[in-house]
C-alpha cells in the first residue's frame, strides 16, 4: 500500500493521468456490461416456457431436443463428426519478438449456418443459427505442428502454412438437450411471398399471352382491354390468387421458425445446458463484473486521494 500511494505522488503526471484514465474506463465498461447481462438475467428468469404446439408468435422460450433436419448431414470441419451445429477456429503460435511474448494468433475461424430443428415432444421447430449466442457442451482443443486442412460447406478452405497450431471445435449433436430463446414465427405455404406479389407476378403472365389469357375479358370484341374490362381482369386475377394460395396453405404443413429477434435489445441464445445452469452462468458472470467494475473505480479513487 505505502508503495502504492508513493508511486502516485512521485508519478509522471501524465503516466498518472492516463493510468487514472484506464481504470476509470475499466470501471464503466464494467458497469454497462455489469447492467446489460443483469438485464439479459431478468428477461430469461421472467420469459415463461412454451410448447411449440401452443407458443405465440413473438418472443419466447424453448426447451427441448436437437434434431438433425432432413438433407445433407453437417458435418464438423476438423473431426468429421455429424452433428447440427459447429464453430471452429485455428490459431497459430506467434514467437516472442522485442518485449512482444509469445502468443496465439487466430488464423481461421467459422461457424455453420445450417438449420436444424428443436423438439419438445409437442412439436418440431426449425432453429435458424444465425446471430446466436451458442453454449455447447461438447469443445475439443488440441494442438499439432501439422496443419490441417479446414473444410467448411464440403470446400477446402486451404492449408495453413508450418508452424504450431491450437484446434477448437464446438459442436452441438443430435439428441442433445437444448434450451432457446428468440422469436417465434409461424410461415404456412401461403406466406412464401405476400398476395400483392403473387397478383402482380401472375398479370405478367397474363400480358405476356394476351391471346389466351386476356381475350375472354375483351366483352366488346376490339381487341383491347380497356379500363372496365380490366377491372374485371384484376378480380379474376385476385380470385385465382386466392384460390391458389388457400390451396398452398391446405397442401404444406405449418413451419414453425425460430430465429433472431428483430428487435436488437432482446437477446437469442441457444445452450445445450438447462435453464438453471445458465442462469448459473450468467449470474458469476455479472457476479464477477460487478466485482471487477468496483475494484477498478476503487484504485482509480484511491491514487486520486494518495496524489492528493
Amino acid at each position: 500500500m505505502d508503495g502504492l500511494i508513493g508511486w502516485a505522488q512521485s508519478a509522471d503526471p501524465v503516466l498518472f493521468g492516463i493510468t487514472v484514465a484506464v481504470l476509470l474506463g475499466a470501471a464503466a465498461l464494467a458497469g454497462y456490461l455489469t447492467f446489460t447481462r443483469w438485464q439479459r438475467l431478468r428477461l430469461i428468469e421472467d420469459v415463461p416456457t412454451s410448447k411449440i404446439r401452443s407458443a405465440a408468435q413473438g418472443y419466447v422460450e424453448l426447451i427441448g431436443t436437437a434434431r438433425m433436419l432432413p438433407g445433407a448431414p453437417v458435418v464438423a470441419p476438423f473431426t468429421g463428426v455429424h452433428c447440427v451445429w459447429y464453430r471452429y477456429k485455428v490459431e497459430k503460435r506467434v514467437s516472442s519478438s522485442g518485449q512482444t511474448p509469445s502468443h496465439w494468433r487466430t488464423v481461421r475461424s467459422g461457424v455453420s449456418g445450417e438449420t436444424f430443428g428443436l423438439e419438445d415432444g409437442t412439436g418440431r421447430c426449425v432453429i435458424d443459427p444465425e446471430g446466436a449466442e451458442v453454449y455447447p457442451s461438447v469443445t475439443q482443443v488440441w494442438e499439432d505442428s501439422a496443419p490441417l486442412a479446414v473444410l467448411s460447406a464440403g470446400s477446402i478452405l486451404g492449408s495453413l502454412g508450418s508452424g504450431r497450431y491450437r484446434y477448437t471445435e464446438q459442436r452441438i449433436h443430435d439428441g442433445e438437450p437444448l434450451y432457446a430463446i428468440g422469436e417465434l414465427r409461424t410461415l404456412s405455404g401461403a406466406d412464401q411471398g405476400t398476395a400483392k406479389e403473387d397478383l402482380l407476378a401472375l398479370l405478367r403472365q397474363w400480358k405476356r399471352s394476351p391471346e389466351h389469357f386476356l381475350k375472354p375479358f375483351d366483352a366488346n370484341g376490339n381487341g383491347q382491354i380497356d379500363a372496365e374490362e380490366w377491372e374485371a381482369v384484376r378480380k379474376a386475377a385476385q380470385a385465382q390468387v386466392m384460390r391458389e394460395r388457400a390451396e398452398r396453405a391446405r397442401e404444406q404443413a405449418a413451419v414453425h421458425l425460430l430465429a433472431r429477434p428483430r428487435t436488437e435489445r432482446l437477446p437469442f441464445i441457444l445452450a445445450t445446458r438447462s435453464q438453471a445452469g445458465l442462469l448459473r452462468r450468467l449470474r458469476w458472470t455479472v457476479a464477477g463484473l460487478a466485482t471487477l467494475g468496483t475494484a477498478a473505480a476503487g484504485l482509480a479513487l484511491f491514487l486520486l486521494w494518495a496524489r492528493g
